[in-house]
């Protein structure tokens, strides 16, 4: 058969890929200075049409996803291609019976991995894309250091870009020693915004000079650590709080806000339909100083900011935000995918705040997943955005052996096995180092 790239044509619009490394042959390695960017940057959440989205498909997780996918998959337009990451064999087919038929509709380009280990379903944190400039540029895929508090299927997730590359859905990916996660990142055309938690999460064996630097080389552009002096942050993660809109405006969440708006004392915080009895409907006064205190750090930035409503649990871990989005812009408007909860009231709120900005509000339900400490955008990462053009295509660039037809679908099958630098081995980068591989 020949070998004619993995996203021509969108007939077949499903295709099962078993990936791992093969045996050899694959390799190409260089090694950046800190001082040297790579020619790309994080790619912008506030410009451009999503073209392509990355989801990872946990078994365990089947009910409480089953709703967001529902309207995440009724939602998006058919040319947004959708790559989900699957443990196994037995999980891809589970997906495709609940949602292929949906994930698959008018034509979308729907690629399925079997990844041979567990994933979570944040496929947002060990996986940041990056793109170079003039939107048709390759994709580069960028893997973070190995943080203290992974467990080992949030380690397994540090392969995720390699598989990716492997399938030939990305031009290159990088690994670094730099512990960042995709969550504590949210950009608009005019910076990248980094929770400020990355300069300790990075203090074992680097100076805070030493991470700027590699932010630097890391973002590709202007960027700003975003929370006190003292490297406080309301959160972990940014994009939990913090949403621009446009190149001037960023929305900030509010406890506070949410909490008078729900109108519900605190000792009747049971009242909330599908909210737990403990939400911490009434914030600490310190812990609302942290997210006023983001609000005046932008205000001091030049940018207009307003507030969105949120409830939270620190001690569980979660909250109920609006801040958790996805936009893009098609045909010179406006579309934001926003999380509902099943709160009515807050939900439709959150939809006016929406619509006064001037966008287009498509609702996504997450109610299943929010208590697990995420909400859309944690769940749905975009890897590529286009300015309205047709979206790049990539030579596989794989011998022709390796390509299997079954059923009418198309399936890589490569022998299966922990790349080395995985391992501890020689190829994997000294902390703070950058180690590139591409398919160019």
């Amino acid at each position: 058969m020949k070998n004619t790239g993995f996203r021509q044509g969108r007939v077949s619009a499903v295709r099962l890929v078993l990936i791992a490394l093969a045996a050899g042959g694959l390799w190409a390695e260089f090694r950046a200075p800190a001082e040297a960017a790579p020619p790309a940057s994080i790619v912008p959440d506030t410009t451009g049409a999503i073209s392509e989205l990355l989801l990872h498909f946990a078994p365990a997780s089947v009910e409480e996803l089953h709703p967001l996918y529902q309207d995440l998959f009724a939602s998006l337009p058919p040319d947004v291609g959708v790559t989900v990451v699957c443990p196994n064999g037995e999980a891809i087919s589970e997906f495709l019976l609940r949602w292929g038929h949906l994930a698959s509709s008018g034509g979308r380009e729907l690629n399925l991995l079997d990844a041979g280990m567990p994933v979570t379903i944040w496929a947002r944190d060990r996986t940041i894309a990056r793109q170079q400039a003039g939107w048709n540029g390759p994709l580069e895929l960028f893997t973070p250091g190995l943080a203290d508090f992974y467990d080992q299927t949030k380690e397994n997730e540090l392969l995720v870009s390699e598989i990716l590359w492997i399938a030939h859905l990305g031009e290159t990916f990088w690994h670094s020693g730099l512990r960042v996660e995709g969550g504590n990142i949210v950009s608009n055309s005019r910076h990248v915004f980094i929770g400020m938690n990355v300069l300790s999460e990075n203090s074992r064996g680097m100076d805070a000079a030493s991470t700027q630097r590699l932010l630097q080389t890391f973002t590709g552009r202007p960027y700003l650590l975003i929370g006190d002096a003292a490297g406080r942050v309301p959160w972990d993660h940014l994009d939990m709080y913090v949403t621009p809109v446009g190149s001037d405006t960023i929305l900030v969440g509010s406890p506070a806000l949410g909490a008078d708006l729900a109108g519900v004392p605190c000792d009747e915080q049971s009242a909330f339909d599908s909210v737990p009895a403990d939400v911490a409907a009434c914030p600490s006064d310190a812990l609302q100083a942290r997210f006023d205190d983001v609000a005046d750090q932008f205000r001091s930035l030049g940018y207009a900011v307003s507030r969105t409503p949120m409830l939270c649990n620190p001690q569980e871990g979660w909250m109920v935000t609006y801040n958790n989005v996805l936009i893009e812009e098609r045909a010179a408007r406006g579309i934001v995918y926003m999380p509902v909860y099943r709160i009515p009231l807050l939900d439709e709120i959150a939809e006016v705040i929406y619509e006064n900005l001037g966008f287009e509000v498509r609702t996504v339900d997450v109610s299943g997943i929010y208590v697990s400490g995420g909400a859309l955008r944690c769940v749905a990462n975009v890897l590529r955005r286009r300015p309205g053009v047709a979206r790049p295509t990539v030579s596989a660039g794989l011998a022709s052996n390796t390509w299997l037809r079954s059923r009418g679908r198309e399936t890589i099958d490569l022998y299966r096995g922990r790349p080395r630098w995985y391992r501890g081995e020689s190829r994997r980068p000294e902390f703070g180092g950058y180690v590139r591989e591409t398919n160019r």
